[in-house]
């Protein structure tokens, strides 16, 4: 197979992997010790002086800035907060991404779009 070829099923198969690859994924005890079956969220900024935390029940959601799910879960007997947000995604020239930020997880994540033709 010749390199250009070879250049045109590469650039396929990533273009392909666009609408799969949505998601990057994070995990993090979050036991609430005054609420079972409860997760806390400690807010950024959020010290052991200065403690600023949200407590949620077992299977609440909620979006973050920056196209971020957290969902309070449960991982055997532990609560647990699971984060989810885009994936990296490339697109090669001229192709460029486009996001919408003011929508939520994963309507917010970024797309491909490139030109007609290209």
């Amino acid at each position: 197979m010749d390199l250009c070829l070879r250049l045109v099923v590469m650039t396929a198969l990533l273009a392909a992997s666009f609408s799969t690859a949505k998601a990057a994924l994070s995990w993090q005890y979050a036991d609430d010790p005054n609420n079972p079956n409860s997760c806390l969220y400690r807010l950024p900024g959020s010290t052991s002086d200065r403690p600023n935390s949200i407590s949620m029940r077992k299977g609440t959601t909620f979006y973050l800035p920056h196209c971020q799910e957290v969902t309070c879960t449960k991982d055997g007997n532990r609560m647990v907060l699971r984060f989810e947000s885009c994936g990296v995604v490339g697109v090669p020239p001229p192709c460029r991404l486009r996001r919408d930020e003011a929508k939520n997880y994963p309507a917010c994540c970024p797309v491909p779009v490139c030109p007609n033709g290209a």
